[in-house]
């Protein structure tokens, strides 16, 4: 699956870049742990609705957007190279 949903919901699109960097921080960081399996499953299983909650409120996306996914954004663009294959 290449979901990211509530990124997704916080951006209003799945093909910003910011979705992109993260795709990536999964596909070839968490996918390579089972701790990361585990929270890629949790996440896939519980983000849904909530993404789905998110993207019907305005405020949300912008708090959710500002708040959440832009720092974590952030922060796996400075620890690429500790990270990236």
């Amino acid at each position: 699956d290449d979901e990211c949903f509530i990124a997704t919901a916080a951006y209003g699109t799945p093909t910003a870049v910011e979705i992109d960097e993260l795709r990536r921080f999964r596909d070839e960081y968490l996918r390579e742990s089972s701790l990361g399996n585990q929270f890629i499953t949790f996440y896939y299983d519980n983000s849904p609705p909530i993404a789905n909650f998110i993207s019907e409120h305005e405020i949300l996306r912008i708090i959710v957007r500002e708040g959440f996914v832009d720092p974590v954004v952030i922060i796996v663009g400075l620890t690429e190279k500790y990270w990236s294959e």
